[in-house]
């Protein structure tokens, strides 16, 4: 089966659901879960001196 798998998660209840049955996929193979959380850039505080403008030129 597959070593690795990605587990993208919201924290919500249903990803936290499925997130407490990981442990049991170890007697399936896998030896690591990556986990991912997206953060809207709408909700990172930034400094004065970058603005999201700027941010989105790249």
């Amino acid at each position: 089966m597959f070593e690795r798998i990605l587990f993208p998660t919201d924290f919500s209840v249903f990803a936290n659901t499925v997130f407490a049955c990981l442990p049991e996929l170890r007697s399936a193979g896998v030896r690591e879960v990556v986990l991912l959380h997206v953060i809207a850039t709408t909700d990172v505080p930034l400094p004065e001196t970058l603005n999201r403008e700027s941010m989105a030129r790249g």
